[in-house]
């Protein structure tokens, strides 16, 4: 969050939309890092993670809609602040998305992205990218949208596209879980049998079983680390 502190610490963050919310864990760091704000809206497709978002916030000046992030009813201009985190790779038209962001945004708003890339990585997180990129295979054979992550470089041509009045990007490592030294190994680990379990019916299972214990094989030989994620700023 270093780049995100340094520019919005002393900041009113007005009104907040987040795309592709989840559980709303983006929402907190922007609010934590803005010097305050206005109120803060989270929207996704589902309402499967808003039981908890709204208990979590519950106090706060936070709302949470389902949403299409491609086709937002908001007006022109209806916020200060607009963001997405890590939901790049889940989008089935990016540029669509980003476009309606930069729609709704007041003219020198912030437009905030935080998405994990998957070059340049050392070894233990590309245990991370590689149990993504193979997690993102059961969620499509399930129906759901859910891509490998990108690269740096196509990261920055998507903002690129956007014609912002300029943007700071930045490499983010996030130091808030280890699963090495947190003693979390095994939960990544259940992780591949949990995944898997959704899958047993279907075509493919074989597949994805026998790939599921090469990564488990990598993890417990190499390790495992979070992947690095880009950060950026800029301005409408």
């Amino acid at each position: 969050m270093q780049l995100f502190k340094q520019k919005l610490g002393t900041k009113y963050g007005g009104k907040i939309l987040d795309v592709a919310t989840k559980d709303g864990d983006f929402i907190r760091k922007l609010i934590d890092a803005f010097k305050d704000y206005d109120v803060a809206t989270g929207i996704d497709i589902s309402e499967e993670q808003f039981t908890k978002a709204r208990e979590d916030f519950k106090g706060d000046r936070v709302s949470f809609k389902v949403m299409d992030g491609g086709k937002l009813l908001f007006a022109d201009g209806a916020f200060d602040t607009v963001s997405i985190c890590n939901g790049l790779h889940h989008l089935p038209d990016v540029n669509a998305v980003l476009d309606e962001m930069k729609r709704v945004l007041k003219p020198e708003g912030f437009f905030i992205i935080r998405e994990q890339f998957c070059d340049n990585q050392t070894e233990k997180q590309m245990s991370d990218v590689l149990l993504h990129h193979w997690g993102a295979k059961i969620s499509r054979m399930i129906g759901e949208t859910h891509n490998s992550t990108f690269k740096k470089y196509e990261i920055i041509k998507f903002v690129e596209k956007l014609d912002l009045g300029g943007f700071e990007a930045q490499e983010y490592i996030c130091h808030e879980c280890d699963p090495e030294k947190d003693g979390k190994m095994a939960d990544e680990l259940a992780d591949i049998d949990k995944e898997l379990s959704k899958i047993e019916k279907y075509p493919g299972y074989d597949e994805l079983k026998k790939e599921g214990e090469q990564l488990r094989h990598r993890i417990m030989k190499k390790g495992f680390a979070c992947a690095t994620f880009l950060d950026i700023i800029g301005s409408k």
